[in-house]
């Protein structure tokens, strides 16, 4: 028996398991990315790719629940990404309101050269004073500029039509949106099988033999250890148990569809592939083949095993690995920093940092930062940013200071409530001294920090540790 075979399956056995009715799982990572997928990409996937596993797609009912928690908020981006078109206080979006301006600057500039133009000839037609010149010498120029302020006005009419119109498709598009209902819960409900949900006792009864698990590192879930509390930092080993128990009672074989790459799931130095310990105990408990995968490569071995005339186009995948690479994926130094925000937000604030946040792309962020949510003891959720000083020129203070205030402005027009703590963090005393010099002997930088919509906290490093210089908010 080839033992490296046994677990670490080839492409031929995967493609033997799609083909034949293995069993379909996807993870909570892996369902809310189809809200960030192209309208065409997810149709395409629900059409062509879904119809094939019929009666095979299954989910533990606890990756069930976590899409239902969370799917408002990642189910909100294409309208977001609508009014961000509209919004004039959008740096990195508002184009609507960017033309209308401009334009306007345009057709004020041309009044203004139309003034000047008409102030030099008066200053130069009369013959008894310098300087004096021939008054034709004007006429090339009189005209364009006639010429060009006729068409101006006629291209800010043009542009004022265009703004209503194109104001008008945007908020019907929003209200269109806002009122056709979840299609991908709709898909999900109608072709997935969920599983029977564990009892609080089956929940416990996994939490202790979890404890002694992620002592030891055991996958999977041990990486949600210190950024979750209670129940919460087992959900990856629930779901890990209901695949154990589903595939056990059906007798099949599994391939789950992930986008999960931490290093309790997968090993980043084997070539990504599935944790030896998870293969071995599934083969172990069932006596059958497991397989992990991101949606990219599903979709690829899909391609190999569905019929010709409904495999996925190329643009679906570049689509598809377009939005897995804006997905956060913590690396040992943001272990490091995470491990350190989670000690701090926890000492002095009561909050437990829950999970890592990808940049949105209609966020306004500079610098090196770090994007957490969070949860507090009365249940309130928090957005907490770690921002990493490494320079002292005024802009990248400034960027320190406002990063946050775009998060939770785009938040505010979403409606959705969070507390906002920023920790402003430096390597060392001496440059924390140094970045608050900076603020504080500025009058505008000042007024930022000292803002009372976010909670700013200077902070900075020491032995694996934060230490407190400075905010503008009560400590403790």
């Amino acid at each position: 028996m080839n033992l490296f075979e046994h677990y670490y399956l080839t492409k031929d056995r995967i493609l033997d398991i799609l083909k034949n009715d293995g069993i379909i799982v996807f993870d909570t990572s892996a369902l809310l990315d189809l809200y960030y997928y192209s309208e065409d990409s997810r149709n395409r996937i629900f059409k062509n790719v879904f119809p094939y596993f019929e009666n095979r797609l299954w989910l533990p009912a606890q990756v069930y629940f976590e899409f239902l928690k969370n799917k408002d908020t990642v189910a909100a981006k294409p309208e977001k990404t609508y009014m961000a078109l509209l919004d004039k206080d959008n740096r990195d979006m508002g184009y609507v309101p960017k033309l209308v301006s401009t334009v306007t600057k345009f057709e004020k500039d041309t009044k203004e050269l139309k003034g000047i133009l008409t102030t030099l000839k008066e200053t130069t037609i009369r013959e008894d004073k310098h300087p004096f010149l021939e008054q034709e010498i004007f006429e090339p120029i009189d005209q364009a500029v006639d010429i060009l302020k006729e068409q101006m006005e006629a291209f800010s009419a043009k542009v004022e039509d265009f703004q209503i119109d194109i104001t008008q498709r945007i908020n019907d598009k929003i209200l269109d949106l806002s009122s056709q209902g979840d299609e991908i819960q709709d898909q999900i409900d109608e072709k997935f099988k969920i599983g029977e949900e564990l009892t609080y006792e089956q929940m416990t009864q996994i939490s202790v033999d979890g404890r002694r698990r992620y002592e030891e590192k055991i996958p999977p879930g041990y990486m949600d250890q210190e950024d979750k509390t209670g129940l919460q930092k087992y959900g990856d080993l629930f779901v890990w148990m209901e695949i154990l128990n589903h595939a056990s009672e059906c007798g099949k074989d599994v391939i789950l569809i992930t986008n999960d790459v931490k290093e309790d799931w997968v090993d980043k130095k084997f070539d990504r592939k599935p944790r030896f310990e998870l293969l071995k105990e599934f083969r172990s408990t069932t006596q059958k083949n497991f397989w992990m995968c991101n949606m990219k490569d599903f979709l690829y071995l899909a391609n190999e095993v569905i019929d010709e005339k409904n495999r996925i186009p190329e643009k679906v995948m570049e689509d598809v690995d377009e939005v897995s690479n804006q997905l956060p994926e913590e690396s040992d130094d943001d272990a490091v920093i995470r491990e350190m925000v989670s000690e701090w937000m926890d000492t002095e604030a009561a909050v437990i940092i829950d999970r890592l946040l990808p940049v949105d792309s209609n966020w306004k962020v500079f610098g090196n930062n770090r994007i957490y949510n969070g949860i507090d003891y009365r249940g309130e959720e928090w957005i907490v940013l770690a921002h990493l000083v490494e320079k002292f020129d005024y802009a990248s203070i400034l960027h320190a200071l406002t990063n946050l205030r775009e998060i939770k402005r785009d938040y505010d027009q979403l409606g959705k409530e969070y507390y906002y703590s920023q920790l402003i963090i430096l390597k060392d005393k001496a440059s924390a001294d140094k970045f608050m010099k900076k603020v504080k002997g500025n009058a505008k930088l000042s007024s930022m920090f000292s803002n009372v919509y976010v909670q700013n906290t200077v902070l900075y490093m020491m032995r694996g540790r934060l230490f407190f210089v400075d905010a503008n908010h009560a400590m403790g």
